[in-house]
């Protein structure tokens, strides 16, 4: 059985036990009233009545009637808790005191016994009824009356219970409340007194009633008085009082109840057993929220460090990286500017040098772009093998997802396979067409490029042949950044503390841009009849750059991809060396 379904049991059996609990109170106090003559149930010495019934149905029952009579009435499903109760006091007490030959019954007067006085250092619930020993009823929440309060019209006592409340405060009594009673003439006479309602308040009652007998103003002395005088009577509300027709008996009716100290401290067993099982169920139900709570904290601790050491890893590395990144930076700008000082003392020998490279420049052009024409046709033929082969692949997917489905019911799956398969066999037929054509395209472009770079050693070679003497052989790295529209670009925005180290972020990122090969910032346009390729001005990144850092670094980048795109003999985007003839004059 699981725990929620035992508690269920336990929580249904605690309800079961408690209305049986309430069922035998309710029964006792009733036996206590047959048996005390409270309730009266003889009519003649041979005939008795249900006191219990309604007057239409009270009828004279003998003994063993009687007692049939109230057996019925105790065991009937239709009958209410209360009327239970009654009915099986009655079958008790007829069974007790009148199969037994007692017919008298038992009376008030009997139980009429001196109350024992308490030892004040015993203010528990045992410590009380270990000395009251005649099992008493008593008022509960426990109550005393005060008699003899002076009625007239000047007499303040009358006029409420808070000056009255607090003359007794000043005595030394711990009262709580008193509540004057009245009736249709007026003031009564009487008041009640209200103590807490626990053990505590039950001896504070006592202690009053003694106070008032240690006067000779207690109950006996009020009800054998001629004169009373003008002082006030006081006792603690008993059975007898509860159950007279007096105004304060009905009072006592409608705010207490009668107990001995023997029930109540049964009932305050009963009350302490519900609580403790109830707090028992309610530490059961923490501790198991307590241990959850305690597994979700230990497991999210886990993952707590797991996460702070994995940070703590990533940003070591990054760390890392980044002073290393730092570092190239440095040694690259450098590089860069050595290089610079050297190009910027030949840029007078350079433009020189080119009008001797017109002649090998032009020639190398047309023969370029002609090589540029077929390869945008093999890029065409490339794009369109590419495409067909992610066709296949998409289709050999979707034929194993139809493997695993061609036990369909419906029979759709085989003939989808089929079809799938006919339309594969036709586009891997037509990639390894495509192969055919691309592979020769490739070797053609091969070709062609080995009788342009030949063509291009020849010229050169024809040339240096022609300038022999004064002239020297010098060499350009075409393609690479100009630092110095970058310095100017990074002082202006950054100011010229950081100008150095931002101009050689920038310089160093956009020169790895240029080497991107997936970065073609070219469109091609018909110049009378002939395709040519020119710089998009329009691409995104140019834009971009002009907007940020100016002209003159847009002009540098334009630049050195023209360089790259003019001198590259293959068409790809690398640094390549080209010679060019640096005259000296």
């Amino acid at each position: 059985m699981s725990h929620r379904s035992q508690k269920g049991t336990h929580t249904g059996e605690r309800a079961h036990t408690g209305e049986r609990e309430l069922l035998d109170e309710y029964e006792y106090r009733y036996y206590k009233e047959l048996r005390t003559g409270y309730v009266n149930i003889r009519v003649s010495d041979s005939l008795l009545r249900c006191p219990y019934c309604d007057r239409e149905d009270m009828r004279d029952y003998t003994s063993d009637e009687l007692l049939l009579h109230a057996a019925n009435r105790s065991r009937s499903s239709s009958t209410s808790m209360k009327e239970k109760a009654k009915h099986l006091a009655l079958e008790r007490f007829v069974r007790k005191h009148y199969e037994s030959g007692d017919r008298a019954g038992l009376s008030n007067e009997n139980r009429a016994k001196e109350m024992p006085k308490v030892n004040p250092e015993e203010k528990s619930s045992h410590g009380i009824s270990n000395q009251i020993t005649d099992n008493r009823l008593f008022v509960w929440p426990p109550m005393a009356i005060i008699a003899n309060i002076k009625t007239g019209v000047k007499d303040e006592r009358n006029q409420g219970g808070t000056k009255l409340r607090d003359e007794l405060i000043g005595k030394g009594l711990n009262v709580v409340k008193v509540e004057p009673l009245w009736s249709i003439r007026g003031h009564s006479g009487f008041a009640v007194v209200k103590f807490r309602p626990d053990w505590n308040g039950f001896y504070d009652a006592l202690s009053f009633e003694r106070s008032f007998e240690s006067q000779s103003r207690g109950k006996k002395e009020f009800y054998r008085s001629t004169d009373r005088g003008d002082g006030l009577y006081g006792w603690i509300a008993r059975d007898d009082d509860y159950n007279s027709r007096t105004v304060f008996g009905r009072h006592l009716q409608k705010k207490g109840d009668l107990k001995s100290v023997t029930e109540k401290e049964q009932e305050d067993l009963r009350n302490q057993s519900r609580l403790e099982a109830s707090l028992m169920d309610t530490i059961e139900m923490k501790s198991h929220h307590i241990h959850k709570m305690k597994t979700e904290y230990e497991y999210t601790n886990r993952r707590l460090s797991s996460v702070m050491t994995q940070k703590e890893d990533m940003l070591k590395v990054y760390n890392e990286k980044t002073t290393m990144i730092q570092m190239k930076a440095r040694d690259h700008f450098e590089k860069l500017y050595l290089e610079h000082e050297k190009v910027e003392r030949a840029v007078l020998e350079q433009k020189k040098a080119d009008e001797n490279m017109l002649m090998l420049a032009e020639a190398q052009k047309r023969e370029k772009e002609e090589l540029h024409r077929k390869i945008i046709d093999l890029q065409k033929e490339l794009d369109d093998k590419q495409a067909l082969e992610l066709e296949i692949q998409r289709m050999k997917g979707a034929l194993e997802v139809m493997e695993h489905m061609k036990d369909d019911e419906d029979g759709e799956a085989p003939k989808k396979m089929n079809e799938i398969r006919e339309e594969l066999k036709e586009k891997e037929d037509e990639l390894e067409m495509m192969d055919g054509i691309t592979q020769a395209l490739i070797v053609k472009h091969g070709r062609n490029n080995d009788e342009l770079q030949g063509a291009r050693k020849e010229l050169i070679a024809a040339l240096s042949e022609v300038n022999k003497g004064p002239a020297t052989v010098g060499i350009k790295r075409m393609g690479e950044l100009d630092a110095k529209p970058f310095q100017a670009a990074a002082k202006k925005k950054y100011g010229k503390v950081n100008a150095d180290m931002e101009a050689v972020k920038l310089c160093t990122s956009w020169q790895a841009l240029l080497r991107d090969p997936s970065w073609h910032p070219f469109k091609i346009i018909t110049h009378e009849g002939n395709p040519k390729e020119i710089v998009d001005e329009e691409d995104e990144k140019l834009k971009s750059l002009r907007e940020e850092l100016g002209d003159e670094v847009y002009g540098a980048v334009v630049t050195a991809l023209r360089e790259m795109n003019e001198y590259n003999g293959s068409g790809s985007r690398s640094l390549n060396m080209s010679c060019s003839l640096l005259i000296a004059r």
